[in-house]
């Protein structure tokens, strides 16, 4: 199962964790990493399309970075290449021994 949000609060990602402990689930947790410069790029692109659910743009997407507990448990995943690569390279930590 994939589970799409920020996670950006240490408490809800404690109860995810707890959630996969209950039920026998491997959880494996990725945190998305790219320059703020090119969030923000992002994010206002989408906004501007008018085409994404998300409301995280400009402001609200700086706020919501500034507010990002620390999660080293997470493996840092560079979102800056392709979505392909991205994918690529998250397939492979999954294939890893560590994981």
């Amino acid at each position: 199962m994939i589970v799409d949000a920020s996670w950006g609060n240490a408490e809800h990602r404690a109860q995810a964790i707890a959630v996969a402990d209950e039920t026998a689930s491997e959880l494996t947790a990725f945190v998305c990493r790219a320059p703020a410069a090119t969030l923000a790029a992002r994010a206002n692109s989408r906004a501007a399309a008018g085409t994404d659910a998300s409301d995280a743009a400009g402001e609200i997407a700086e706020t919501l970075a500034q507010r990002f507990a620390p999660w080293p448990e997470a493996i840092a995943v560079d979102t800056t290449p392709s979505p392909a690569d991205v994918a690529a390279g998250v397939l492979a930590a999954l294939s890893a021994p560590s994981v």
